[in-house]
């Protein structure tokens, strides 16, 4: 749906449900929201629209499925780009200012990237390869855990 203006968020039945179903979550998974806060009100990583085309990093990293991770690393990702594209003007509702989207998931389809969004501008930023993949293992297992039972 086109974002509502900031001002009407606290009275949006929409804004409201979101909010709730997060802070809901929150309690349901204190240790995932300890590493990887999520608020309503804020900005979070850009994924949730493109993973609606199932061409998905959250899928890859979160099921043991190879044939999925093979299929999500050959397929092009076009497709998926445009939809997310089309989501993106849509929650924008004419606003015209630049897009910052953070979501490492985009490396995986550079080219269709480029395509769909040819003004697109990448800021890589470095972090400690050594407690980057720590951070990064601890966050997918935290995710992870509730899928395997004792």
């Amino acid at each position: 749906m086109p974002r509502p203006p900031r001002e009407t968020w606290a009275s949006n039945p929409a804004f409201l449900t979101i909010r709730n179903g997060l802070e809901q979550s929150q309690i349901l998974n204190d240790e995932l929201r300890a590493l990887h806060p999520v608020h309503a009100e804020l900005a979070d990583e850009c994924r949730w629209a493109i993973d609606q085309t199932f061409w998905s990093s959250t899928l890859a990293f979160m099921t043991d499925s190879r044939a999925y991770l093979e299929w999500f690393h050959n397929a092009d990702s076009r497709y998926a780009h445009e939809y997310y594209r089309r989501v993106l003007q849509l929650i924008a509702n004419g606003d015209s200012r630049r897009w910052v989207l953070k979501d490492p998931g985009h490396m995986f389809g550079m080219q269709s990237l480029f395509e769909v969004f040819p003004d697109a501008c990448i800021v890589q930023t470095h972090r400690e390869p050594v407690e980057s993949m720590r951070s990064f293992a601890n966050l997918n297992w935290v995710a992870r855990k509730p899928l395997f039972t004792d």
